[in-house]
């Protein structure tokens, strides 16, 4: 049985990863979106023309807007804006298996400068980490080498995140600072703007 994954997100950043994973064969990835033109772009021509006009997607990747697609999911990575995503999962909850791991992929606060990783861990029964990097979309779309730090209080949820990415261009370490993690993918985002 295929590995299911959803990235609930089609934005550059989600469709970027979602492509790559598409490279392993043991995984069935899925977008989840609100844009339905983009779904459909997507479901029918391999493309994201809004987001990748010039780029064309793996036939694997497959979107959808209908939000029972996470019942199935086995790991969800949240490609959204923190300034959404506290609302927007919890408009999901009732869709999540309490046993999916839950990956948060936004640099930011959310709501009231709450710390995403944090809110998930209090409001959601379900092993959580977050994965974060000095990234952009267009070299993952390009296959460029591509590191993240993956962070969990949970080792074996590395493991299992290294065999997801496993013959893609996604690298990744481990840290057991899943708020350290955030904290600091948010400051690089503020040294980027100074910059």
């Amino acid at each position: 049985n295929k590995i299911n994954i959803v990235i609930a997100g089609a934005g550059t950043f989600g469709t970027a990863l979602a492509n790559a994973l598409c490279e392993n064969p043991k995984l069935n990835v899925r977008l989840l979106s609100i844009e339905k033109p983009v779904v459909d772009n997507i479901n029918r021509h391999s493309k994201n023309e809004k987001y990748f006009p010039n780029v064309i997607l793996s036939p694997k990747l497959k979107a959808t807007t209908n939000n029972s697609i996470l019942k199935k999911a086995d790991y969800i990575l949240l490609a959204v804006p923190s300034s959404v995503l506290i609302p927007y999962t919890s408009q999901l909850r009732q869709y999540i298996p309490n046993d999916a791991c839950i990956i948060n992929l936004a640099k930011g606060f959310g709501d009231n400068n709450v710390i995403i990783s944090e809110y998930l861990s209090e409001n959601f029964k379900n092993p959580i980490a977050t994965m974060k990097g000095a990234s952009f979309a267009i070299e993952i779309i390009n296959r460029l080498p591509t590191g993240f730090t993956f962070a969990s209080k949970e080792e074996k949820l590395f493991k299992q995140m290294l065999n997801i990415t496993e013959n893609t261009n996604i690298h990744l370490d481990f840290s057991k600072d899943v708020i350290g993690v955030e904290l600091l993918s948010i400051l690089k985002n503020i040294y980027a703007i100074i910059l």
